[in-house]
């Protein structure tokens, strides 16, 4: 469904760079049947293009550009957006169209419902982080399809992977095997303490709901805040994720991502091991999460001054705070380009 969506909005794209302003410049480009979208570029002010998609009198989910630097897919990711990108049928050009949902689906690790078919399921099934990422985002393509993973997006993705110093995100793959062979994985990038999908396959049955509760496990026993799943989908709330407002979301989302990033396993896990291994470190999560040395209070007032009318509940929930100075985006940030 979401990839028809996109297949959708993006074909229908006429003359994106049509005359009138100045590239820069925060303007809509029509997308023919489907309205006017806002144009991003290098040079664009995107936290003042998310702050206008934000608005209600902004009804898509989506903003569009030409290019695929990596500076700026890095920025967009820093600011909360998906890339997603489609080869449009009027003109055969790729073109990205970055989504900012108006809802956000959100796990709060220690909520991951695991039922007890999940649980027999785990046997013979291990886990890894960043052991192979061109691999397992090719098989995405493979498997799903490039729908939205084009090749342009795919190669600056990769690039990203292999440069993660040069970016305040860090592209990352989580890879499962049964009894040493590959059957699934996906690729996500964490910003601070939040962790967001992008994308996963998997070609055994099963394999994609183990690597989903081994990813989880492994997320909260490392420290991490929330795990962002992006568009609502059934199956993420059967697994006890919960819709946000894009607002609450952001104003929790520009905080965590200010944290430094814990570090992830570089070793082959066992995954009945992460669900075991976590529930031990539950304690010593939530310890970490209340004894911060910032102060609810502080943390609500740094978030009601970001967005106003955040949910208290979010918030208070799932935030840990820094500085205010700290909330600001940063400068584009110096990224090698894509070839």
């Amino acid at each position: 469904m979401l990839l028809k969506h996109m297949r959708s909005a993006c074909n229908q794209i006429a003359s994106p760079w049509d005359s009138g302003e100045g590239s820069g410049k925060c303007r809509r480009t029509h997308v023919s049947g489907h309205g006017y979208l806002y144009e991003v570029d290098e040079k664009s002010n995107l936290d003042t293009a998310r702050t206008l998609m934000c608005a209600d009198s902004y009804r898509y989910e989506f903003c569009y550009t030409r290019s695929f630097d990596t500076r700026l897919i890095s920025n967009l990711m820093y600011l909360g957006f998906i890339p997603l990108s489609q080869l449009s049928t009027t003109d055969h050009t790729y073109g990205m169209i970055p989504k900012l949902h108006k809802h956000r689906c959100v796990l709060h690790l220690p909520d991951l419902k695991i039922d007890k078919s999940a649980r027999k399921r785990m046997k013979h099934f291990q886990i890894s982080i960043n052991k192979c990422f061109d691999q397992v985002i090719d098989e995405c393509v493979r498997v799903n399809g490039d729908g939205w993973l084009t090749k342009p997006l795919v190669k600056a993705l990769k690039l990203l992977h292999r440069t993660p110093q040069c970016s305040a995100i860090r592209l990352c793959s989580f890879e499962i095997y049964n009894n040493g062979q590959l059957v699934g994985g996906e690729v996500g990038f964490t910003a601070g303490t939040a962790y967001t999908s992008l994308s996963g396959y998997f070609t055994m049955s099963s394999a994609g709901t183990v690597q989903m509760i081994a990813t989880c496990k492994i997320l909260q026993s490392a420290g991490f805040a929330f795990w962002d799943l992006g568009m609502d989908l059934p199956y993420k709330r059967t697994m006890g994720g919960v819709t946000h407002p894009i607002q609450d979301f952001l104003a929790v989302f520009d905080t965590v991502r200010c944290l430094p990033t814990p570090p992830l396993p570089s070793s082959v896990l066992d995954v009945r091991d992460t669900v075991t291994s976590s529930g031990a470190q539950e304690r010593v999560y939530k310890q970490r999460q209340n004894c911060t040395h910032i102060r609810t209070a502080q943390c609500e007032k740094t978030l009601s001054h970001s967005v106003p009318n955040v949910s208290n509940s979010w918030a208070n929930r799932k935030c840990r705070t820094v500085n205010s100075t700290e909330l600001s985006v940063p400068n584009i940030i110096k990224l090698p380009h894509a070839a």
